[in-house]
């Protein structure tokens, strides 16, 4: 790994303990790299898991929660070292996830208290339709023994009515007894009595206060016996047209239990995500320590890289210092042959012009001596003429 491009621009040049430091921070780097891909992997199992677990929870599959959360293994000093490799951006990631963690659990906290709402309100309206329906069932029946007490309270004579309330074919016992043994009568407050149909007062037959004789009482009275017998017919066939009680009340249990299920899963589920978070913060003060450290080798790698800067500078200042004095001495040097050049062929051409001169004086000096010498000769010649 280099910097500055290939290790021919600007590694020639540097000394060994400056090549031993670039060579360590790259083997450094490389191994940082490795452990950052290593320590991405597990960050990403950790939101595959997380994402798993938001479904399942989105489905309503709580069996299988507390199976899909897998944690981390605890974190080796390694492996915390080689967080030192961590950007930013890595770290705002890590933040992100502890945020949505935190933000699915406030929802799942939400959803448990809508589903104990929920509970609550079906519990309040299942007891105040109960107590209603006690409250109208005891209206009716009291409003018509007012009404038969008015009743006799107006007949003059009292020996039929008498005999009548006495009587073991009393029509008014019959229905009472009848809907007191059948369980439609006055509610005991309990919360899983079916809804019955209410018929108001006004709906029954009002028997007017005329007093008349015997019979024509007596026909008023069939009259009301047929017009109760109807109501109770028809109170029997609402009641038997109504839902089950004990399949609303096995509902309602089975829902109870479903939601204590249901808190106690939520229960492990809050455990386990406070574990998760638990390891999310031991991740968080890791990945600082980690960033601190990245920031001490960036700096340690901005000094290195200013003191390779500053070689490579002077290298190269000096390699232009020493270019130049090449090119001036050999400026001179050049300079110096061609005037050696010159000289020589100057001394070339006297001496070329020194040796023709040479030639010319030796040519000159033998013909001076030939003529000398036939000269003596002749002078000698003579002399000797002379004496002989």
């Amino acid at each position: 790994m280099s910097w500055f491009g290939s290790a021919s621009e600007w590694k020639q040049g540097l000394s060994s303990s400056a090549l031993s430091k670039v060579e360590e921070l790259e083997n450094q780097t490389d191994e940082g790299t490795k452990e950052k891909q290593v320590l991405q992997k597990e960050i990403e199992q950790l939101a595959r898991s997380c994402e798993q677990l938001q479904l399942q929870l989105q489905k309503g599959q709580y069996d299988h929660v507390t199976s899909s959360i897998t944690l981390l293994p605890p974190r080796q000093p390694a492996v915390i070292d080689s967080l030192s490799t961590h950007t930013g951006e890595e770290m705002d990631s890590l933040r992100k996830k502890v945020d949505e963690l935190l933000c699915e659990n406030k929802d799942l906290q939400s959803k448990l208290s809508e589903q104990k709402m929920l509970h609550q309100c079906i519990d309040v309206c299942v007891t105040s339709t109960s107590a209603a329906v006690g409250d109208s069932d005891r209206d009716f029946w009291g409003n018509s023994s007012e009404r038969s007490n008015k009743w006799s309270q107006r007949t003059p004579n009292k020996t039929p009515k008498k005999a009548l309330e006495t009587s073991e074919e009393n029509p008014f016992k019959t229905p009472y007894q009848t809907l007191q043994s059948k369980g439609l009568g006055k509610s005991e407050g309990n919360l899983f009595k079916t809804p019955k149909k209410h018929h108001s007062t006004s709906s029954l037959l009002t028997i007017p206060p005329v007093p008349g004789p015997n019979d024509e009482y007596t026909k008023q009275l069939e009259n009301m016996i047929d017009q109760y017998k109807k109501e109770i017919e028809s109170l029997k066939s609402s009641s038997s047209s109504s839902p089950d009680t004990s399949k609303l009340q096995q509902e309602v249990t089975a829902m109870r239990t479903a939601i204590d299920k249901a808190n106690t899963e939520f229960a492990v589920q809050e455990k386990a995500l406070k574990a998760a978070n638990e390891q999310l913060s031991t991740f968080k003060s890791a990945a600082e320590e980690a960033a601190g450290k990245l920031e001490k080798s960036e700096q340690r790698l901005r000094a290195v890289q200013n003191e390779l800067d500053c070689q490579r500078h002077n290298s190269e200042a000096a390699r232009k210092n020493l270019e130049d004095k090449f090119k001036g001495s050999e400026r001179e040097l050049n300079a110096d042959i061609t005037q050696a050049q010159n000289d020589m062929m100057n001394m070339e051409r006297q001496m070329r012009d020194l040796q023709t001169k040479l030639q010319q004086q030796e040519t000159l000096a033998r013909n001076t001596q030939n003529s000398l010498q036939a000269s003596l000769d002749k002078a000698l010649a003579q002399v000797c003429d002379l004496y002989y």
